[in-house]
């Protein structure tokens, strides 16, 4: 495939199936900083993984870093981020080289012990919950009683489980208040872009108070009067929804996290209109939507409606065509690595 012929709108479907087939990785700082580093060391011997003499494990380790920045590299883009259509390109390249459920050897060196070798992980994030949901019908009443059974970030993943908010947004606090029989949730959106106009800076949703809903009842219930704010760290966030998860479903709950309720979340949205469900997920355009909750029909409160700082833009428009030439990638470019 010739990547320097791509136009902006064939660009943009490219990338879109390669973030559905891997799933954006789902890291902490340390992890991204190691990655970082080693995408840099490869760029700066002109090299790829592989190409270079060097054990199965480090092998593994290098071609994991370049998928990872590459997808990181390709959702800041599609979010937004001001990033050259060059590196966007040299990305898609990256990720086709190494593509998900590659179980190859490296070409130069292959000694080691069998079987120890580490392997990428086959399961991303929509693939995770459509996965949960086949095997778990009721999987967000199972999920939510273990929450509640263990008492950790109880009203954090209350509100991931209505309205799939990112980790960075419960940092920030998001805002939850009773109107009646609706019930009110406002947070200020994590991916926002004022350049390009992208992202929700802030976005109000407004949910039916049902009290078959656990997750609604026990929401309503937190807020007799007035409003509340609900913070949590990202880390405890992310451990608290790990533990719960195994606890509700075994082995079954590995590898779920906030971004894999989100993606339930969203995929119980599909059914609405389009602007309520990129507003409820903090997006200005229903273009990175098509990103979330395929294989499954997901589970969630009903989104009588949602309001946000900007107008969803026209999911239907026609992109622009970008006759840009991309760089020649035949070594990594530092542009990977922020």
């Amino acid at each position: 495939m010739a990547y320097e012929n791509l136009t902006y709108a064939e660009t943009e479907a490219r990338v879109l199936e390669l973030i559905d087939a891997h799933g954006v990785p789902d890291l902490n700082a340390r992890s991204w900083a190691q990655y970082e580093d080693t995408v840099r060391a490869y760029a700066a011997s002109g090299r790829l993984p592989g190409e270079r003499d060097e054990p199965p494990a480090s092998f593994y380790k290098a071609r994991a870093a370049f998928i990872a920045i590459s997808l990181r590299t390709l959702d800041q883009w599609l979010q937004g981020g001001e990033l050259d259509i060059q590196a966007v390109r040299g990305a898609v390249r990256t990720l086709e080289m190494y593509p998900p459920k590659e179980h190859d050897t490296p070409p130069a060196q292959t000694s080691g012990r069998a079987g120890h070798q580490r392997q990428l992980p086959a399961n991303t994030k929509a693939r995770t919950a459509a996965r949960l949901e086949k095997a778990f019908s009721d999987w967000r009443q199972r999920l939510f009683t273990s929450v509640r059974r263990l008492g950790r970030c109880v009203d954090a993943i209350a509100v991931c489980l209505s309205v799939g908010c990112r980790p960075h947004e419960l940092a920030e606090g998001v805002h939850v208040r009773v109107d009646g029989r609706i019930l009110v949730i406002r947070f200020a959106g994590s991916k926002v872009n004022e350049r390009r106009q992208t992202g929700q800076p802030h976005a109000t949703v407004f949910i039916e108070y049902d009290e078959t809903d656990p997750v609604v009842a026990y929401l309503a219930q937190s807020v007799p009067t007035g409003e509340i704010t609900v913070r949590c760290d990202e880390y405890r966030l992310r451990y608290a929804l790990k533990c719960a998860a195994r606890d509700a479903f075994g082995d079954a709950g590995e590898g779920v996290s906030p971004y894999v309720a989100r993606h339930l979340v969203a995929a119980s949205l599909s059914d609405g209109d389009a602007s309520v469900r990129a507003i409820t997920l903090g997006h200005a355009s229903t273009r990175t939507f098509k990103t979330y909750g395929r294989g499954c029909k997901g589970q969630g409160p009903k989104v009588l409606d949602a309001e946000g700082d900007r107008p969803v833009r026209n999911p239907d428009r026609s992109p622009e065509v970008d006759s840009e030439p991309a760089a020649d990638m035949e070594a990594p470019q530092p542009a990977y690595a922020p």
